[in-house]
């Protein structure tokens, strides 16, 4: 079966190929041929080998120039049709001028798609809206990666954290992990509060299109620019399309508004700048402030007319908020504090959690082995008083009893430390949540790992000392049971011999009986 690529260059090569009409978007290839004389026969054996199995190819031919006419001849590869199509195609009139329409039509519904002609799709990305693009992605967004799969083997690669275009059988190894569901729930509910925008694309946040690794330079442009504007409707007050232009307006230590020409193309050092400034600003902390500092410094530096920033915009940003911390450093230290607290409000309910284990392991321990060596005690008493000379079956029946409701009761005191040990962990990791809106996840993160070595030793020890009286209480309890059972077993020795014996004869017996009756 011949590719369908080859079909495609003999009929550019040799057809009036109208290129206007010929298109490729996210959901369709199209390609139109006016055709003077049908010479060369469209081959017996297919021309959709190269079509993936999740599209659909249609072929159709029309006896004028004008598709809108009604078709003469069809193929598509859904129906399964290409014998019948050849021989219709063979009763053709090839001497007439012919339109020829070859369509593919790509499966939306999965998660790797087509894109047959490269130079075809890049045309169409040129000629599109940037808020149609991000419309557009925002319908593939799933909780995967959306693969665009190039049928040309040449095509080279990008991708962002959602979205990778690689050739087929090829995968991208540089990636990065997206941000979790709840992350990107508190990104659009901060965005939506903080910033007035009718650009919103559902699910879809800046993040989703920051280019991550490219060898595709039109790629990477593109989508340095959907990314910077995206990111810009998180940060301005106001944001809208109006006639293929964006208007903005920005409140800070100066109010600026203004409009921008989506058909421009982005300063690639401010692509840089903005989605620095985007990433740090909505990267946990106080959002709301980091946002006002961020219009503060972006209204001094930033051109109305071409949105180009200065370079040292994101660090002016930093020192600004380094000034706020440093303003507020005793409710900062305040916050700090509380941390601490928390911490050792957590080791201390855990360690109290372990020795409330602990006493009770003891005060078991001691009721037990008392009434044990009481009734032993007792029971020897006894020898003198009687002819019995063995402990009654009674007493170690008793503490046997007593035995099995300890392991019971060790049972029970086990599974509640470890759901008073999951208590406070998920009541501290709440807390912990609390602190990381209030500090910033990389603040909270450093402080924790500033104490790591201590907190594992903590738990080591914690552990140690769980496992430990655990083991001291089944082993304990555990031989002192398999004493008494030998006791028992020791008193009753006579009788279990004398049973055995019997059993023995009975048997013998039987044998002799079988042995007699075969006779």
């Amino acid at each position: 079966m011949d590719s369908v690529f080859e079909i495609i260059n003999v009929f550019s090569e040799r057809y009036n190929q109208i290129h206007e009409k010929c298109t490729e978007d996210f959901y369709t290839l199209s390609l139109l041929y006016q055709i003077d004389s049908l010479k060369t026969l469209i081959p017996q054996n297919g021309i959709d080998g190269e079509i993936h199995s999740r599209d659909i190819l249609s072929v159709n031919i029309y006896d004028s120039a004008d598709v809108e006419d009604d078709i003469a001849l069809k193929y598509c590869s859904s129906h399964n049709n290409w014998d019948e199509f050849i021989v219709e195609y063979n009763r053709l009139d090839k001497t007439i001028k012919q339109t020829l329409k070859i369509e593919i039509s790509k499966d939306v519904a999965t998660q790797e798609h087509s894109i047959y002609s490269f130079d075809l799709f890049s045309s169409y990305l040129k000629s599109c809206n940037v808020f149609s693009i991000l419309g557009q992605l925002c319908e593939f967004l799933n909780s995967d990666v959306c693969v665009f799969e190039f049928q040309e083997d040449h095509i080279p690669h990008f991708s962002t954290s959602k979205f990778h275009f690689h050739g087929k059988g090829k995968k991208i190894i540089k990636t990065a992990l997206p941000k979790s569901k709840e992350e990107r729930n508190r990104c659009i509910s901060k965005a939506g509060f903080l910033c007035s925008s009718t650009e919103f694309k559902g699910k879809l946040i800046p993040d989703d299109i920051f280019p991550i690794s490219s060898d595709n330079a039109f790629l990477k442009t593109l989508f340095d620019k959907l990314s910077t504007i995206y990111a810009l409707c998180f940060l301005l007050d106001y944001t809208f399309e109006e006639q293929n232009y964006l208007s903005y307006k920005l409140n800070g230590f100066k109010s600026i508004a203004g409009k921008w020409a989506l058909v421009q193309d982005i300063n690639e050092n401010t692509a840089n700048v903005i989605n620095r400034i985007y990433t740090w600003g909505y990267n946990g902390g106080d959002i709301d402030d980091k946002i006002l500092i961020i219009r503060n410094i972006l209204s001094l530096n930033v051109d109305p007319a071409s949105l180009v920033l200065h370079s040292n915009t994101f660090d002016a940003i930093l020192s600004n908020y380094k000034i706020y911390q440093k303003e507020n450093v005793r409710q900062y230290l305040d916050l700090r504090n509380n941390v601490v607290k928390n911490i050792q409000r957590y080791q201390d309910s855990i360690l109290e959690a372990i020795d409330d284990f602990e006493n009770t392991f003891k005060k078991l321990s001691i009721s037990l082995l008392s009434f044990f060596f009481i009734s032993v005690v007792l029971s020897i008493l006894s020898f003198a008083l009687s002819s019995n000379r063995h402990i009654p079956d009674a007493v170690i029946l008793c503490c046997m009893a007593l035995c099995v409701i300890s392991l019971l009761y060790y049972k029970k005191e086990r599974k509640w430390l470890d759901n008073r040990i999951k208590y406070l962990e998920g009541r501290f990791k709440s807390g912990k949540k609390y602190f990381e809106d209030l500090l910033g996840k990389e603040e909270l993160k450093n402080f924790f790992e500033e104490g790591n070595d201590l907190d594992n030793k903590d738990e080591q020890f914690r552990n140690h000392k769980i496992d430990e009286f655990s083991n001291l209480w089944k082993w304990s309890t555990g031989i002192i049971l398999a004493v008494l059972l030998l006791v028992l077993i020791l008193n009753h020795i006579h009788p279990l011999i004398q049973i055995t014996q019997m059993l023995g004869q009975l048997i013998d017996a039987l044998r002799n009986l079988s042995s007699s009756i075969a006779k």
